[in-house]
């Protein structure tokens, strides 16, 4: 067989070479490489099924995409945490309000930034402290006073 191939198989040592699919997709910086990878990888894929994806994965991280990730948002989340410094009884407080009257600043921030409250369910409200110390994190507010200290002010002039 190799003497019936010619030349350029002189470099082919017989081993395969693996590629780890989601390495590959991280190592995508722009549009133009997203098109190739996409036409490498998900070739079948029609654009309006690599939009709904996208969309799909969008929506079940929007908390950290939409929310932490776009500056629009930004104001919106400090005037949640500012409320819940403010109120004694903090974030459980501020969750147990808005399910006895359904307004409060946990209404206002889910209309102002389309956040799905969690349903009153028994771990909702650990749901609910979870996404609240996530956002605190993001913007390096968790546990130590910075957001009354104002540290905020760093991520308020980006």
């Amino acid at each position: 067989m190799i003497e019936d191939a010619g030349k350029g198989l002189e470099n082919l040592d017989g081993r395969a070479v693996l590629k780890n699919v989601f390495w590959e997709a991280r190592q995508v910086k722009d549009y133009k490489q997203l098109e190739r990878f996409i036409e490498m990888y998900a070739a079948g894929m029609k654009p309006a099924d690599v939009a709904v994806a996208v969309a799909k994965y969008a929506k079940d991280n929007w908390n950290s995409i939409k929310l932490m990730q776009d500056p629009d948002h930004h104001g919106a989340i400090f005037q949640l945490l500012d409320a819940i410094d403010k109120t004694k009884g903090g974030a459980v407080k501020i969750w147990k309000d808005y399910y006895k009257t359904e307004t409060g600043p946990l209404d206002e921030f889910a209309k102002l930034t389309g956040y799905k409250i969690p349903k009153r369910t028994p771990q909702s409200l650990k749901t609910f402290q979870n996404e609240i110390t996530a956002f605190k994190t993001f913007f390096g507010l968790q546990r130590t006073g910075n957001f009354k200290k104002g540290k905020v002010n760093k991520w308020m002039k980006k």
